[in-house]
């Protein structure tokens, strides 16, 4: 599974708690969720979230039971910001060797089906149009999404070819 973050804005809150929301990533009021996507299909197998805009990816990633949920010798993988974390798999940040940068062409070969999956969200402008709504249902409104695009990835797949890592 390869797992990422990402960001949905938000009308601006209450003053009292504006700084908790605002991402200085995205120069924006938003709730950030973690989703994982299954490597094959592209399909959204993990779900957690409505975290503050200012809580960063790693954080969120410790504050989910994921890792706790992976069977002995299971990886993730993840982008950079998750280099050190022990069970998630990342790309060398700067491959000196051959080696090192074949493998991280086929990470990113597997990697980029996250963005693939992601730019389904975007098209719905979930994640574009501030939420004006009680912030409760945001996330079950984001899982309701998911689910309908995961409908979606069985009528329109994003990989044809089921290659495996």
């Amino acid at each position: 599974m390869v797992v990422d973050v990402t960001e949905c804005a938000i009308q601006t809150p209450n003053i009292f708690v504006q700084r908790v929301f605002y991402s200085g990533k995205s120069k924006q009021h938003s709730l950030k969720y973690e989703v994982g996507v299954e490597l094959s299909r592209g399909t959204f197998v993990w779900f957690y979230g409505g975290c503050p805009g200012s809580y960063n990816d790693l954080t969120i990633l410790r504050q989910s039971s994921l890792l706790d949920r992976l069977e002995p010798g299971e990886f993730l993988l993840g982008d950079k910001i998750y280099v050190g974390e022990p069970q998630v798999l990342t790309a060398f940040k700067a491959p000196q060797t051959e080696m090192e940068r074949t493998i991280n062409s086929v990470f990113y070969h597997h990697q980029i089906i996250v963005e693939n999956s992601f730019a389904r969200i975007k098209t719905f402008n979930f994640t574009h149009n501030e939420w004006r709504h009680d912030l409760k249902l945001h996330s079950l409104a984001f899982k309701v999404l998911l689910n309908v695009l995961n409908i979606d990835f069985e009528t329109r797949p994003i990989r044809k070819n089921k290659r495996k890592l």
